[in-house]
């Protein structure tokens, strides 16, 4: 992917007053002509950086769903890391470093399927889950979110998996798999943890010599979050 430099981010058009505002796309995503979907809100800060992080954590608790072990509950926030099928060739173990060499299809480099995956980890925010933070990468997912005692976290990522799947492979014309099975996720144990695991999320375009700020990545909680001049 070409790397995000700050003096090459053409404007975006505005869709509507109504419509979320978008900040300037870098030259790497600069074909999308369109405005984004208003169904692509913001996640409202106000809202996450009080929810469920510091709040007693509910049942299900340590269960296998697939091949990594997980840990289910309501009243927690937790971190979730999804990646796409080829992302980790068969030689080299999983891991970050693995991922933000952006290896495999890469589908994400695409900002049509980039769109299409921040468009789902969006739309059930504040109704099935608090999104408190988030990245779309290359070729992998981060979502740090706040679940509730109606839906377990696995039918969460299930469903943006399937969405997705079926999104993705419209827009470039294949079929087959797009994301590899199972996801990881790990549990925010106080403060300290969720804050630093949110600024990690969103400083990953950084530390992968993909944008030179967080603010900078387009298709993320920090790209997406309004300044204080913006609220004014």
């Amino acid at each position: 992917m070409e790397r995000v430099a700050r003096s090459a981010r053409p404007p975006v058009a505005q869709a509507s007053p109504e419509a979320t505002r978008s900040r300037a796309l870098p030259l790497a995503f600069s074909r999308i002509a369109s405005p984004p979907p208003s169904s692509l809100e913001r996640p409202s800060l106000e809202r996450s950086e009080n929810f469920a992080h510091h709040a007693p954590m509910g049942a299900k608790g340590w269960h296998r769903r697939g091949y990594l072990p997980h840990f289910d509950g309501h009243g927690i926030s937790q971190h979730v890391v999804f990646r796409l099928f080829d992302s980790v060739p068969p030689d080299e173990r999983d891991g970050d470093d693995v991922l933000d060499r952006h290896m495999g299809v890469a589908f994400m480099r695409d900002p049509a399927c980039a769109r299409i995956v921040a468009e789902a980890l969006l739309h059930g925010d504040g109704q099935r889950y608090v999104l408190q933070a988030w990245c779309v990468m290359p070729n992998h997912v981060h979502a740090l979110i706040a679940t509730n005692a109606k839906i377990e976290l696995g039918l969460i990522v299930h469903a943006w998996k399937r969405f997705t799947t079926r999104r993705i492979n419209e827009s470039v014309g294949r079929t087959g798999a797009v994301w590899a099975k199972d996801y990881f996720d790990r549990y925010m144990r106080d403060d300290a943890h969720f804050e630093t695991t949110r600024s990690y999320i969103e400083r990953n375009p950084v530390v992968a010599n993909l944008c030179d700020g967080p603010e900078e990545w387009p298709f993320s909680s920090a790209g997406w979050r309004e300044t204080p001049k913006e609220r004014e």
